[in-house]
């Protein structure tokens, strides 16, 4: 690190805030600033510097601090130059990624530091906004919405508000009548706020919503006809293979999607409402929206039988399985693995597999604490039966006198 001393030989200093020169010394003291490194080396500047008194009898400040221009201002510890550098690596690679470059070039800084000066950048000029693009955001995904702003010549956010109703865009359109375009998605609020706000403006649908929408579209056809697009199945080859599959039963929510689709199309057809089937049926009023312009139920079940995980895989039964066993490997015993027996047949010289061990029987001992008294046998026949606890106490050692 290299250190460079100096000191102010000015007589005279302005007040920061009234601007007013002043003689007074109140006092000095040292401030050390880092500048740019040199060779990749850290500078640091120690400067002496003095505190003066403000003549002015009107100026809040009653001291002040003389400042260098273009080196020195209040309360910083960078000069311009590396506040700059830092600034710009901040805005590069933000925080950590900032941090590590900065200690390679030399100006050490830590993240929340670079992250400071990053906040402490005034805000870009607002140029006059002529292409506008409108669409929702979740605060709370199902609960609570809110709208955002974005000019589209830029693509930077311009602004937000709570909820995604037409009247808050009609407000805020009708303060800003530069609005030449109108870019938004096909909510009929968002097109209704634009009508009434900028009714001179031109309304388009942006490239997302557009393959969104013809997404939506081309997959609520093919659900439609999913019963006729779907082949029968060939005939097993294998003769091995049972004649039929176990039909697996219908997933809880397949049912459950049934069942509320039937509800929702019958009270509809009643004369009820949307918010009152849905507060009959305790079910979400979005919820409700689906099931109504679901025409049968079947476009909606098709995506919960595709998400069931594992669904799809049919496991022959137990008799298949052996048969298909048998004949790939008619040799092989049953409880004995097909690979070992092949690699034992290439070489003879493997040991044969172990046989299982005997179990052992458990002892009179055993037996005490597991059977009743009257169950016990004797286990030597010449012997006559005994007691168990004589014979436990005949194993025991005995104390010594």
């Amino acid at each position: 690190m290299v250190v460079l001393s100096g000191r102010i030989r000015a007589t005279t200093a302005r007040c920061g805030r009234c601007r007013q020169p002043s003689s007074r010394i109140h006092g000095r003291y040292q401030r050390r600033l880092r500048d740019v490194a040199v060779a990749g080396m850290a500078l640091v500047l120690q400067v002496q510097v003095r505190r003066f008194r403000c003549d002015n009898t009107g100026c809040p400040a009653k001291t002040f601090v003389e400042q260098v221009e273009g080196v020195t201002t209040p309360h910083a510890r960078l000069t311009a130059g590396p506040k700059v550098t830092l600034t710009q690596i901040g805005l590069a690679l933000a925080g950590r990624a900032g941090s590590r470059l900065a200690v390679v070039i030399g100006s050490a800084a830590g993240r929340d530091t670079l992250l400071r000066l990053v906040k402490a950048l005034p805000d870009p000029p607002q140029a006059p906004i002529t292409v506008l693009g409108v669409d929702d955001f979740a605060f709370r995904r199902g609960r609570h919405y809110g709208t955002v702003l974005i000019d589209m010549a830029s693509h930077r956010p311009v602004d937000m508000f709570d909820g995604r109703d037409g009247d808050s865009l009609a407000a805020w359109l009708r303060q800003h009548p530069e609005i030449e375009v109108i870019c938004r998605d096909r909510a009929g609020g968002y097109g209704e706020g634009a009508r009434l706000g900028a009714p001179n403006a031109v309304q388009v649908a942006d490239r997302f919503h557009l393959w969104q929408n013809l997404g939506q579209a081309v997959e609520k056809t093919v659900n439609a006809y999913r019963s006729r697009l779907a082949s029968p199945a060939p005939p097993p080859a294998d003769d091995t293979m049972p004649a039929q599959l176990r039909q697996l039963p219908e997933l809880k929510i397949v049912t459950r999607l049934r069942e509320h689709h039937a509800a929702v199309h019958e009270l509809a057809s009643q004369g009820w409402n949307k918010s009152a089937i849905a507060r009959k049926l305790g079910l979400h009023h979005a919820t409700v929206r689906k099931y109504l312009n679901a025409a049968t139920a079947a476009e909606l079940t098709v995506v919960s039988e595709q998400r069931a995980p594992g669904r799809r895989l049919r496991r022959l039964p137990a008799p298949a399985l052996e048969r298909r066993r048998t004949q790939r490997h008619p040799t092989v015993p049953r409880n004995q693995t097909p690979g070992l027996s092949r690699r034992r047949a290439r070489c003879p010289a493997l040991p044969a597999p172990l046989s299982p061990r005997p179990r052992p029987r458990p002892g009179p001992g055993s037996e005490t604490t597991i059977s009743a008294p009257g169950d016990l046998m004797d286990h030597d026949p010449s012997r006559p039966p005994r007691s168990p606890r004589r014979d436990q106490a005949a194993r025991c050692p005995q104390p010594r006198p």
